[in-house]
């Protein structure tokens, strides 16, 4: 149980990761244009 919620941690950490840099790029694209 433990691990599986340590997993949890670090998927979510993950996602919210790649959600920032996707935002970011994209805001950073929308800027350029």
């Amino acid at each position: 149980r433990d691990i599986l919620f340590h997993h949890r941690e670090l998927f979510d950490s993950c996602i919210s990761k790649n959600f920032y840099n996707i935002s970011e790029q994209s805001f950073i694209g929308f800027n350029d244009s």
